[in-house]
């Protein structure tokens, strides 16, 4: 579709969706956050974590969607966390000091 667009208008388009880090980095600017203070949450190794890692930012793999250990350990793209699911990243978070 974007190609049919492309050779229609002449243009060619700016990608802004993942795993492209446009919208990170708008998202970074808006916040005035910068890329080691921010942390992409996703389930998928090809979008959300590749996502982060060319923004920058810390990474957090969430195994209750699209991708497992197993998927990680096959992939080159590591995420820096992995946690069961997000209920495991709050309990995590409610456990550490304030």
């Amino acid at each position: 579709m974007v190609a049919a667009i492309e050779a229609g208008c002449g243009v060619t388009p700016e990608v802004v969706g993942k795993p492209e880090p446009t919208l990170l980095q708008e998202a970074m600017r808006m916040l005035n956050s910068t890329p080691d203070e921010t942390v992409m949450i996703g389930d998928g190794l090809s979008v959300d974590i590749l996502g982060g890692k060319a923004a920058d930012t810390h990474t957090l793999l969430v195994l209750s969607g699209k991708d497992s250990r197993e998927d990680v350990m096959r992939s080159s793209i590591k995420p820096d966390h992995i946690y069961e699911d997000v209920a495991a990243v709050v309990a995590e978070l409610a456990r550490q000091p304030s």
